[in-house]
């Protein structure tokens, strides 16, 4: 908390102007880079659409509701002005894909910060474009197991741990030779007294990943489930 409030501090002396003044020197490096001013704009928008979903100190940085407004107004202004005509490159054919794995480790982050609904939307854009990415599908394993951890409802931790598993068997599946899926899944099988199933996971974990740094605890589960 104190290093939250250290940063607001620091950073929040520079005021509306600066805040402006960067606005606008950022467009003027893209629009010089090539790319259109008219998307600007569209940056806090979408801003100010997922602003609700973030911490304290993240809504400082990227903006509450009323200054990101400000910012839209302000780069809308400038693109009736200064850049009024002015066009350039607002995608290509090939920027998803060469953006997917951006977007999927920035899932990740999401995930663990508990932002379900932002995370759940990313991996959605990348398995729309790459379904058979078997890193997306271990993440979207995570995002129903984090979400059965908070369910209250029983029937809502069960209904969301099958789908974790599912999620989890299509990683393995895809890719085999990744161990994090099988390491998932013996955990929620052992969760479940699956014994079979929580044991054949453990020991896959552990041939793909030997020198694990919980290869101990998982022989420790693999003796429980032996006996």
């Amino acid at each position: 908390l104190g290093l939250q409030l250290a940063a607001l501090a620091a950073i929040n002396g520079y005021g509306r102007d600066l805040e402006r003044d960067a606005d606008t020197g950022g467009m003027e490096k893209m629009t010089h880079a090539g790319y259109d001013p008219n998307e600007a704009p569209k940056v806090f928008a979408l801003l100010k659409k997922d602003s609700g979903d973030h911490g304290a100190l993240e809504t400082f940085f990227f903006g509450n509701h009323p200054r990101l407004e400000e910012r839209i107004e302000s780069t809308t202004e400038l693109v009736r002005t200064k850049y009024a005509g002015v066009h350039g490159v607002v995608d290509t054919e090939d920027f998803p894909l060469r953006t997917r794995t951006v977007v999927r480790e920035n899932a990740l982050l999401d995930l663990r910060a508990g932002r379900f609904n932002l995370a759940q939307a990313q991996l959605d854009r990348v398995l729309a474009i790459t379904p058979r990415d078997p890193t997306a599908q271990l993440y979207y394993g995570d995002l129903y197991r984090l979400k059965a951890q908070r369910a209250r409802a029983k029937e809502d931790k069960e209904s969301l741990a099958r789908l974790a598993l599912e999620r989890y068997e299509r990683a393995a599946e895809l890719d085999p030779s990744s161990p994090d899926p099988f390491r998932q899944l013996g955990f929620l099988y052992y969760q479940q007294k699956d014994t079979e199933h929580a044991r054949e996971a453990f020991r896959k974990y552990l041939a793909l990943k030997p020198d694990a740094p919980d290869a101990k605890r998982i022989k420790e589960y693999l003796i429980e489930l032996e006996r």
